[in-house]
Order: structure tokens, then C-alpha cells, then sequence
């Protein structure tokens, strides 16, 4: 009963939020959670208001510049995303996920090496990611790098990476 009382209260108050990007409380639980709630419906911009206050009145909030990141990656802000991935990193050194939105937020802006870069610094935290390997030769095949291209989709697909076991059989190649 008391979580229906709480999803109605939250519903109203979402909905009576004006269109204006400000904050929707002071309490960060409520900012943390509208803000959960913008990014799914696409509003980033709210999103990135509300996961701020809410890291702001609770420092615990600390995976909101992770959520930022993303919610820039989705709204193709590939240059606002950077900051706040280098951030969530800076919080975390050790989170694999971090470097790999890093990496995509640079491969984005067609900045290969940089991606590269944080794709190695994923894999050497987890040896056995697929999509890092994936990504760290498609990658090296844009800056027209062959065998390290190759070389790292070869990975992907002794990881298990279908697609890339398709495309390497597709063209000739082992793994």
C-alpha cells in the first residue's frame, strides 16, 4: 500500500513539473528517480539536471556521471559525454563499462585513437570482453590497421562474438 501511495505521489508531482529544466525536489532520491524517468522518455536534458541535484544533495548518487555520459551518448552529444565518463572513471578507476563508453564516445567522433585507448584499458580490466575486442578492431580497421584489426576480431570471436565468427568465416578467416 505504501509503495502505491509512493508511485502516485511521484507520478502527480512528475507531472506537474513544468517544462522548464530545474530540478524537480531537493530531495535526491526524487531528482535520482525523475531522472531515471526523463532519460527513458529521451528528455537527456532533464535527465542530466535531475541526476546532477541528485548527486549534489547525496554524494552516494556517484554513478549518476556514468548515467550523464549515456544519456549525451543517446542524444548524440559525443563531446558532453567525455567529461562525465572521464568523472564516473576518476570515482571507479576499476569499472570496465566506463572505459567502453568512453571508447564509443570517442570512436564516435571518428577519434580512433583515443577510442583505442580506452578499449585496451577495458580489456586489460577484463581480458574476456567480447564487445571491447569488437570494438578495439573495428577501431584499428578505420585507421586501416589490418592485422590489429583482425587480430582483435579474432578475439571477439573466440569469445564467442557470432557476428564476428560470421563476418571472419564470411571472408575467409579463422579464429
Amino acid at each position: 500500500m505504501r509503495l502505491l501511495l509512493y508511485s502516485i505521489i511521484f507520478y502527480f508531482t512528475t507531472m506537474s513539473v513544468t517544462a522548464q529544466n530545474k530540478p524537480i525536489s531537493d530531495d535526491a532520491f526524487i531528482c535520482y528517480n525523475f531522472a531515471l524517468a526523463m532519460d527513458k522518455q529521451g528528455n537527456y536534458e532533464r535527465a542530466v539536471t535531475n541526476f546532477l541535484k541528485a548527486y549534489e544533495l547525496d554524494s552516494s548518487y556517484s554513478d549518476v556521471f556514468k548515467l550523464i555520459g549515456l544519456a549525451y551518448l543517446k542524444a548524440y552529444k559525443f563531446k558532453d559525454a567525455i567529461p562525465y565518463f572521464e568523472k564516473a572513471i576518476e570515482i571507479k578507476p576499476d569499472t570496465v563499462e566506463s572505459y567502453m563508453n568512453l571508447g564509443n564516445a570517442y570512436y564516435s567522433l571518428k577519434d580512433y585513437k583515443n577510442a583505442i585507448k580506452y578499449y585496451e584499458k577495458a580489456i586489460e580490466i577484463n581480458p574476456e570482453h567480447r564487445s571491447a575486442y569488437r570494438n578495439l578492431g573495428n577501431s584499428y580497421y578505420n585507421i586501416h590497421n589490418n592485422e590489429k584489426y583482425l587480430e582483435n576480431f579474432k578475439k571477439s570471436a573466440r569469445l564467442g562474438d557470432i557476428e564476428i565468427q560470421n563476418w571472419l568465416r564470411t571472408n575467409g578467416h579463422s579464429w
